[in-house]
Order: C-alpha cells, then structure tokens, then sequence
C-alpha cells in the first residue's frame, strides 16, 4: 500500500506560517493600509489661523442648545478656545486638556496633537488651544488640538 501525500494546502503547519507572515505583515504595515510612519509630529509646529475665535462656555452652551446647529457653526472647522482647565489625562494613548463647563459633570475634551507642553499645564489655570471641532460624543470634542502660545 502506498502511502498519498497530502496537497501542501491540507497540511496544518502551512497555514501556522502563512498566519505568522500575515501578521508579521500587517504590523508593519503592509496588508490593508499604507505603512505607518514612526516620525512624531514636528515639536515646533505651525499653528494655522482659526476660523473661529470662542470660549469654552460659549461653546458648551451653543452644543447643548442645538448640536445640529453647533455642528454645522463648528465641526471640522480650526478653532480658537479659551477656558479653564479641568483636567490633564492620557487616554488609551492619547493625551487630553479637559476644559471646564457650565456643567459640573460634562467637560469639553481637548484631544492633544502631542504631548508637548502638557507636563506644565496646571488644573485650574486658563489656557487657550487651537483645535479641529469634533462635535459632540457625551460632551463637545475638538481634535488634533495645540496650546496656543
């Protein structure tokens, strides 16, 4: 009786290899995307011109009164916001300023391009940041944020 060897496709130890590769693979960047780059955001950024100017209550309020509204005045444009800060906090990662608002519960998060300059930012101290509105998930967002300077 002669012995038939299997297709290589059938045999486990193939598809263990072509797992390990694949995975080899899409942690650097290569399957399904384009390749991550390990370079941090220049430290001396340009900041751009804001479209809008407006502060952390003003703002908190226009979200709570009509988001729909708000969105439209605010998401996705560059935004000058002035307010108190709540708190400093890194999340999954990411680094936030929390601005104060109206509401005691709710504060307006700042998601932080870096983390330049966050180690002397002091709760209670008023701060200005320029940052991409984001609209509102719980409380209003903005983005890809830098403290203005």
């Amino acid at each position: 009786m002669e012995a038939q060897s299997k297709p290589l496709w059938k045999r486990w130890w193939v598809w263990v290899l072509a797992l390990i590769a694949l995975g080899a693979l899409s942690r650097m960047g290569g399957v399904g995307g384009t390749a991550v780059s390990s370079v941090s955001p220049s430290t001396e950024q340009e900041v751009q011109k804001p479209e809008l100017v407006v502060s952390a209550t003003a703002y908190f309020n226009d979200y709570e009164g009509n988001e729909v509204a708000a969105d439209e005045k605010y998401k996705g444009k560059l935004i000058e916001i002035s307010g108190t800060v709540a708190e400093v906090r890194k999340t999954m990662g990411s680094y936030f300023i929390d601005l104060e608002s109206p509401n005691q519960f709710l504060q307006i998060a700042c998601e932080m391009a870096s983390q330049d300059g966050l180690a002397s930012v002091a709760k209670g101290s008023t701060i200005t940041i320029i940052g991409q509105g984001a609209g509102k998930v719980i409380s209003p967002q903005l983005h890809e944020c830098q403290i203005k300077k």
